[in-house]
C-alpha cells in the first residue's frame, strides 16, 4: 500500500494520521532519532515499548502526566510532539484537556519533572 505525502500534518485526523505512521522503524532507531532532539535527549528509554498500564509509571504520584508522540510520519522530519495530559486517579486515567486516552498506551520513555513543587511526568508514546 502506498502511503500519501502529508502537506500540513498539523491538519490530519489522529485517525488518519496513525495510518500513515512508519511502523518499518525498529525500537534503536525510535531511540536513536528521539534521543537527537534536543528537547528529549535526557529523556530515560525503556528497555522495549511497553503498555503504559504495564508499568510503575501508571501511578498518582504525578500531579500531571504530559503525552509526546514520537511516531516517525513518512515525509516529515520532525515528530508530533506534546498531545495531551492528564492524571492518575482512584488507579484510572483522568484526563485534563477534556481529551481521551488508552490506559494501554504503548510508552517507549518518559521523564519526571518538578512545577509548582508537584512531580509531574513527561511519557514518551508511539501512535497514541
Amino acid at each position: 500500500m502506498a502511503l500519501m505525502e502529508i502537506e500540513d500534518p498539523i491538519f490530519v485526523s489522529a485517525k488518519s494520521l496513525k495510518k500513515l505512521m512508519n511502523k518499518e522503524e525498529t525500537f534503536e532507531e525510535l531511540k536513536q532519532r528521539v534521543s537527537n532532539i534536543d528537547r528529549y535527549e535526557d529523556f530515560i528509554f525503556l528497555e522495549k515499548p511497553i503498555e503504559f498500564n504495564k508499568t510503575n509509571l501508571f501511578s498518582d504520584k504525578y500531579a500531571e502526566i504530559q503525552l509526546h508522540d514520537v511516531s516517525k510520519i513518512p515525509g516529515w522530519s520532525d515528530i508530533l510532539g506534546f498531545c495531551g495530559v492528564f492524571k492518575i486517579e482512584n488507579e484510572k486515567i483522568k484526563s485534563l484537556d477534556y481529551d481521551s486516552y488508552d490506559p494501554e498506551m504503548i510508552v517507549v520513555g518518559y521523564q519526571e519533572f518538578i512545577h509548582d513543587n508537584e512531580t509531574c511526568l513527561d511519557l514518551l508514546t508511539i501512535g497514541w
